[in-house]
């Protein structure tokens, strides 16, 4: 008890920052300087963050071939009779996502006189001609069915000479990305109804879709 009084004697407190009881109070001046400090802590914070946020936008742009940019191409949209899917170019015009006409091979069940004969037909005539496939679709398609696609123009040809009647080349067009291993995290794809699922494809679906 005795060494208590003494502390208590030896702790000097000002008048001015001394409470009814004797304890001490925060006064104006330290007030200013706790909300000084607060206001710089603030500050800092603030510039943490703008630096972050340029570092990550920084790091974006150097994942990217330089800045996309989307291209219309004419020469498809006469070919097809519709507007194309834009293509994705970076600022030095390397393709990163563009479109491929293919040919697909369609079967009218309605036309073709004996479908499994045709299918007979067409093995022999295309190697790697994926028979098992085909009877799928034909099996849960209506009237009309792809039996193959992406043939080539001697696939064509072949085909040609084999005079069915009821089997007819369908042109469709194919989003391919010529470097889809480098860029495709970003580039993103799309799906079976060419619209975009993921990355650049997607953000900017509406754009591309308009062949904008």
């Amino acid at each position: 008890m005795i060494a208590r009084e003494e502390i208590r004697r030896r702790v000097h407190v000002p008048a001015d920052m001394a409470g009814a009881n004797g304890q001490p109070v925060i006064t104006g001046r330290v007030n200013h300087a706790i909300e000084l400090g607060r206001n710089r802590i603030i500050i800092v914070a603030g510039l943490f963050l703008l630096i972050f946020g340029a570092i990550a936008g920084r790091i974006v742009d150097l994942s990217l071939p330089g800045e996309v940019e989307f291209a219309r191409d004419g020469g498809m949209h006469r070919a097809l009779g519709t507007i194309p899917r834009a293509e994705i170019t970076d600022r030095n015009g390397q393709v990163i996502a563009t479109n491929l006409i293919v040919a697909a091979l369609e079967l009218d069940k309605r036309e073709v006189p004996d479908v499994a004969a045709a299918l007979d037909r067409i093995v022999n005539a295309l190697p790697g001609f994926d028979r098992h496939r085909a009877e799928r679709v034909i099996n849960h398609s209506g009237r009309y069915a792809v039996i193959a696609d992406r043939l080539s123009p001697w696939q064509q040809q072949q085909i040609n000479e084999l005079g069915i009647p009821g089997l007819r080349f369908h042109r469709q067009l194919e989003r391919v990305y010529p470097s889809k291993e480098l860029f495709s995290h970003v580039v993103g794809y799309t799906g079976d109804n060419y619209r975009g699922l993921s990355g650049v494809e997607k953000s900017y679906d509406d754009l591309l879709a308009a062949g904008e």
